[in-house]
C-alpha cells in the first residue's frame, strides 16, 4: 500500500543570466530592420535558451509498504515500512530532436520546436527519511526501497502531466524566446511546436 501525501511546485522560469548573455549576441545581427534576421545566430540564441528545463516539480513522496501473512489465525510474518524521499521531475524542451527557424521578414521570424516533455525524473537517495519499520518475520531490504521509489516515479509522471505541466513546459519556453527577440528588434515571433495539433502556436 502507497499514497502520495503531497507535493510542493517549484516553476524553474529560469533565465535572466542566459537571456542577458544570448540578447546582447542576438541583437547585433538582427537590429537592423532592412536586413533578414541571422538564422544561425538565432538558432544558438534558442539552444542556449532551451538547455536549461523550463517547468520544474519537486514532489515530497510518502511510501508506505505493508506485508503481513499468519497460519492458523497466528501472524508469522508482519513487515511496514513508512518514509518519504524527494522526487524532483523536470520537463522542457529535447534539443536532440532540432528545431527549425524560418526569416519572413526584418521583423518576423517562424519557430518550430519539438513538442515538450518530460526530460528528467529523479529521486534524491538522501533526502529519505524513514517515519517506521517493524520487522517481523523478514526484512526489509535496499531493494524494497528502490523498488517502491521506482513506481512512485512512474505515479508521479503520470500525475504531473495529468496537471498539466507539459503545457506550462512550452508556454514558459515560448514566453521566454519570443520575449528576448522581440527585444533584439524582431516585432512578429510565432513559435509552433510539432506533433501537436492542438495548438495554433504561441505569440
Amino acid at each position: 500500500m502507497r499514497r502520495n501525501q503531497f507535493f510542493r511546485g517549484i516553476i524553474l522560469f529560469f533565465l535572466c543570466i542566459t537571456l542577458s548573455l544570448g540578447l546582447s549576441v542576438v541583437s547585433c545581427s538582427i537590429k537592423a530592420p532592412s536586413i533578414l534576421p541571422d538564422k544561425e545566430r538565432i538558432s544558438r540564441h534558442i539552444s542556449s535558451i532551451l538547455e536549461l528545463p523550463s517547468y520544474e516539480y519537486v514532489y515530497r513522496d510518502i511510501v508506505y509498504i505493508a506485508e503481513q501473512a499468519s497460519f492458523l489465525g497466528i501472524k508469522h510474518r508482519d513487515t511496514q515500512l513508512l518514509f518519504a524521499v524527494d522526487v524532483r521531475l523536470q520537463a522542457g524542451i529535447d534539443l536532440r530532436r532540432g528545431f527549425s527557424v524560418e526569416t519572413i521578414s526584418a521583423g518576423q521570424v517562424n519557430i518550430t520546436l519539438p513538442s515538450p516533455e518530460i526530460l528528467l525524473i529523479d529521486a534524491d537517495e538522501s533526502s529519505i527519511h524513514q517515519y517506521f519499520k517493524r520487522e517481523f518475520g523478514g526484512e526489509i531490504n535496499r531493494l524494497d526501497y528502490y523498488d517502491e521509489i521506482s513506481r512512485s516515479k512512474e505515479r508521479i509522471q503520470a500525475d504531473a502531466v495529468s496537471r498539466g505541466v507539459l503545457v506550462q513546459a512550452g508556454e514558459n519556453a515560448a514566453s521566454i524566446i519570443t520575449s528576448s527577440l522581440k527585444q533584439a528588434g524582431i516585432s512578429k515571433v510565432n513559435i509552433v511546436f510539432s506533433n501537436d495539433t492542438s495548438r495554433d502556436g504561441i505569440r
